[in-house]
């Protein structure tokens, strides 16, 4: 019996075989295990494109987005013209700015959000500097002469007024309480940006200086002599600001000698630039910490302060100013202004109280052997004036003829030079 059995196939086939529980429970694991890990790819997988599709398409956007401003900005300049549609629209601005900054509401003034938390005081720096900049603009583009001119005159007026105001904390009217120090440094803040490059201060300022007459005159129009004064005397105070107010910090001395250097390039080199400014103007111009700064940045900037006064614009410049190179102009201001003298005809006055004699010999040396190499360029002073006036005679009366600005025929470059060599100075 027992050979018969040993032959015997199993229903189930020959190849069956019984599987433990330990192995069908290990096989269901590791199944459940493949499922799981096939479930987290493909999650993962869907996640991942669905983070690319976004990045992607936030890409393009931003891409388009970058291009559309490209092509909104590139048919304007940085200081494009203001258009006279848009003149009432400031004015009405400007005057809701005075009346907000002259209020002792805090709720109503504008710059009581510049003492408040870190946020809104970062917001409002950005606005009050926006509008430095559009104030500037204003001042550059203000012409007595343009059509329309009564309305734009009164916007400079106004946007110097609010100007004025918001670079000196102490006309703030909202009570800061503890606050002061912080609205002082606000201040400081803002000044710093006038005196640098982002504001154009001096280009801005040089470009409104120029367009007055020489010498100021003491009538003008009606309606436009207060706020010419006005306008003048604004942009005299703030391109003086960065003298005054960071004078006092000890962090800002950079600041002062860069705001120094571009008032030596700018406004030094303007034809005539104390001549066209108000005479009550001119004491401030030959304060100390004005005119010993601007000396001193000539001094130890002289290389770089020269290059750039060369490159100075004179687009604006009559065709007989340009005769005279700029750094010739810059000279015959520093003479003008370091002698106590109004009135640059009468030949006469004395050094400005507190000069710093060195510097200042040292400053006319440097500027004068400048003004010599830039005359020997062009062949020469008296062959320019022979190019310009073949009948002249006499080579002092021909320098003196070729130096005459058009704005004035009764003055002349060579009289910046009659208070030094008068018997009082020497």
């Amino acid at each position: 019996m027992a050979g018969p059995r040993q032959h015997q196939v199993s229903l189930r086939g020959a190849s069956a075989k019984e599987i433990t529980r330990d192995a069908l429970l290990e096989r269901v694991s590791q199944e459940r295990e493949l499922r799981n890990y096939t479930r987290r790819a493909t999650s993962a997988a869907l996640f991942i494109q669905r983070v690319w599709r976004s990045y992607n398409s936030t890409k393009m956007i931003a891409l388009q987005l970058q291009r559309d401003w490209r092509k909104m900005i590139s048919c304007h300049t940085r200081y494009r013209k203001i258009q006279a549609r848009d003149v009432d629209c400031m004015q009405t601005c400007f005057r809701i700015l005075l009346e907000s900054l002259n209020s002792t509401d805090p709720q109503k003034n504008f710059c009581t959000l510049s003492t408040c938390s870190p946020e809104e005081r970062r917001i409002w720096l950005y606005q009050a500097k926006k509008l430095i900049s559009l104030c500037l603009l204003i001042l550059a583009e203000c012409d007595y002469t343009r059509q329309g001119a009564n309305e734009f005159v009164l916007l400079a007026s106004l946007g110097m007024r609010f100007l004025v105001m918001l670079t000196d904390a102490k006309g703030w009217r909202c009570n800061f309480e503890s606050s002061i120090q912080d609205a002082s440094n606000v201040v400081k803040d803002l000044i710093q940006f006038m005196g640098s490059n982002r504001s154009d201060l001096y280009v801005c300022v040089r470009s409104y200086i120029i367009r007055l007459d020489a010498p100021f005159p003491q009538v003008t129009g009606a309606g436009h002599k207060d706020e010419k004064v006005l306008i003048t005397a604004s942009a005299i105070t703030i391109s003086l600001r960065p003298f005054h107010m960071l004078d006092t910090d000890k962090n800002g001395s950079l600041e002062v000698q860069h705001a120094a250097e571009h008032f030596c390039i700018f406004l030094l080199t303007i034809p005539w630039f104390a001549q066209r400014l108000p005479a009550v103007l001119l004491s401030s111009l030959r304060h100390k910490s004005v005119l010993s700064r601007c000396l001193r940045a000539l001094l130890i900037s002289k290389e770089r302060i020269l290059k750039e006064i060369s490159k100075v614009d004179q687009l604006m410049i009559s065709s007989l100013s340009r005769m005279m190179p700029q750094v010739g102009w810059a000279l015959g201001n520093i003479l003008y202004l370091t002698t106590g003298s109004d009135h640059i005809l009468d030949g006469h006055g004395n050094f400005t109280q507190d000069l710093d004699y060195e510097l200042y010999v040292h400053v006319v040396i440097i500027l004068a052997e400048d003004v010599l190499t830039c005359l020997e360029k062009v062949g020469g002073f008296r062959k320019v004036n022979q190019d310009s006036y073949g009948n002249a005679e006499g080579s002092d009366e021909s320098v003196e003829t070729t130096l005459i600005d058009v704005c004035t025929t009764n003055m002349s470059y060579m009289d910046y030079f009659k208070p030094v060599v008068s018997s009082g100075i020497l």
